[in-house]
């Protein structure tokens, strides 16, 4: 298996050296962590700017690469800083390099979601344009995978394949801890359930001595990994179909289930097909409104909510939603949206973030003496979260807000766990709000999901500080239900997908809200929520008792019954 995988890097690899070096070289300092690791080290030594700037987008500092390119114009030969630009969504800042180069440019303009004009800046047998055109091939309106051959199929009831992105061991996001929670699930409802993970994952993302078969808490994960990966996006995903039908034909299975985006339901589309037996569309996320939320300005945000990338993406999410035999999705909010833009209620099953009932017995925990276990002060207001660090969750705001807090006489501490592009911005504004000096901001970094427990334990108040973006407004985090499972009171900001979470059924308040990216009003809800609230804790904590996994793989076995 060792020598297949090295085999895949190394022929994946030569393609996109060849295609472009400095690409190569970002993506492969991306992906793997040891080279990261070697390369920051190396080029931080470098007195040449652009290396520096290279040196801090690898040490996941944006800001002092953008800066650096910044203070340092450079020259139009310069590929890899016209490379580091675009990848840090600053193309300004190497308008030399950028203009000197046809394939820059096109990298500038897909970036920006001009995909037309992408296309158009490069000769058709450039090689990155046959890579766009079959990104953009995928995207078209209409376009489906010719159903592979299948041998004769014999779908067994309660047997279920699902096709995922990602997964554990290898990735420890909240998609891949979803997807283990619901696989888990189903098994205990009595169902057999096995899943699938896409073509080259996970040894395109690093893991290079990953073997061909996963099983993680009895839960068999199967990888798609081959020799090569063809040129073309729709050749893979053609492979990836064929992988699969021959997969899910081996293990009987009367279902498939897939996950956003298009990709993944263009594959499992065709497998299904090709078996004659449903499949299962669960969007968990509008990804083209994640993209655009990545983008730095509110100009940017809009332009590329605006772009052709967008529209197109978005239509080709509700075609084939409207195209598989069900659809199930995470939030009332979001089911309105899919109904709104043309997916059939009737089609739509919600089957919301739960939490392991396992939780819901865990031995109550004062949070002083949860902190004095992890080595933090036990006084003080200790208030923040476990997540992803990106922009968008809005940590900077509560950051603002103990600021305020503290200015006006509150021993007000935060705690934000995680990692991610945000990470290295927001320490760096705890300092200059003068949080760390004082001991009132800790950021324990990269968290296991048990030490994310005990972390929360250690929290008075649980905060989910969103900003007010159309990705955010959609998606409901699993947090937060978490944090009301262990009897920690919350704050969230006051938008769609969060505000459903604020009140049960009958209207028992459940957490409280502020108003999104607004310090004040969030420094107001967390005092507000500090106070002791027994009607609410307990609200909070039989709303999140509703909400279990297994009750989850009930829903499941229910819907796959009816489907099969």
């Amino acid at each position: 298996m060792r020598a297949r995988n090295l085999t895949l890097v190394a022929s994946a690899s030569l393609r996109q050296l060849t295609a472009s070096p400095a690409g190569f070289l970002l993506l492969v300092t991306r992906r793997f962590t040891s080279a990261r690791t070697l390369f920051t080290r190396v080029l931080s030594h470098k007195p040449a700017p652009a290396a520096q700037a290279l040196a801090a987008f690898l040490a996941d500092d944006p800001e002092q690469a953008r800066t650096l390119l910044r203070e340092h114009p450079p020259l139009s030969h310069d590929r890899m800083a016209g490379e580091l630009a675009i990848a840090l969504d600053e193309p300004r800042l190497a308008p030399g390099p950028i203009a000197a180069s046809n394939e820059l440019r096109a990298r500038k303009l897909w970036n920006e979601g001009a995909v037309s004009d992408a296309l158009d800046e490069l000769s058709p047998r450039h090689p990155y344009a046959r890579t766009l055109r079959g990104e953009r091939d995928i995207l078209l309106p209409g376009r489906r995978l010719v159903p592979p051959p299948s041998k004769p199929h014999t779908a067994k009831p309660g047997r279920v394949v699902h096709f995922l992105t990602n997964s554990r061991p290898h990735t420890s996001s909240g998609y891949a801890r979803r997807s283990h929670a619901i696989l888990r699930a189903q098994q205990d409802a009595g169902l057999e359930p096995l899943a699938v993970t896409r073509l080259g994952y996970p040894v395109m993302v690093g893991s290079l001595t990953a073997p061909g078969r996963d099983v993680v808490d009895d839960i068999e994960y199967r990888r798609l990994i081959p020799w090569r990966l063809e040129a073309s996006m729709p050749a893979r995903l053609a492979r990836q179909a064929r992988a699969l039908a021959n997969i899910a034909n081996e293990h009987g299975a009367s279902v498939l289930h897939t996950t956003t985006h298009h990709q993944n339901a263009l594959s499992v589309e065709a497998a299904a097909a090709s078996l004659g037996i449903p499949w299962v569309y669960e969007v968990r996320g509008m990804l083209e409104k994640t993209w655009a939320a990545a983008k730095r300005t509110p100009e940017a945000r809009a332009a590329a909510a605006s772009s052709e990338r967008y529209r197109l993406a978005s239509a080709r999410e509700i075609e084939l939603a409207c195209r598989a035999d069900h659809v199930v999705t995470l939030s009332a909010t979001m089911r309105a949206e899919l109904v709104t833009r043309g997916v059939p209620e009737e089609r739509i099953t919600v089957i919301p973030n739960s939490v392991d009932a396992s939780l819901l017995r865990e031995p109550g925990v004062c949070p002083p003496s949860a902190r004095t276990r992890l080595g933090l002060p036990r006084k003080g207001l200790w208030v923040g979260a476990v997540s992803s660090l990106v922009d968008y969750e809005g940590f900077d705001v509560l950051l603002e807000a103990v600021a305020q807090l503290r200015a006006s006489g509150h021993d007000v501490r935060a705690l934000i766990g995680g990692h991610g592009a945000a990470a290295v911005p927001l320490e760096r504004r705890a300092a200059e709000l003068g949080l760390t000096d004082a001991g009132a901001a800790h950021f324990p970094g990269k968290l296991t999901h048990a030490d994310a427990i005990q972390y929360l334990h250690a929290l008075d108040v649980v905060t989910v500080p969103r900003l007010d973006l159309p990705v955010t407004r959609s998606v409901t985090p699993l947090k937060p239900v978490e944090a009301m499972a262990l009897g920690r009171s919350v704050v969230l900001s006051d938008i769609p997908a969060l505000a459903e979470l604020a009140h049960d059924e009958h209207g028992a308040q459940l957490a409280t809200l502020a108003a999104p990216g607004n310090p004040a009003s969030l420094a107001k809800a967390i005092i507000r929520a500090a106070q002791p609230n027994d009607a609410r804790c307990t609200a909070a904590y039989a709303f999140a008792a509703e909400r279990t996994w297994q009750r989850a793989g009930e829903r499941y076995a229910e819907l796959y019954a009816r489907l099969a």
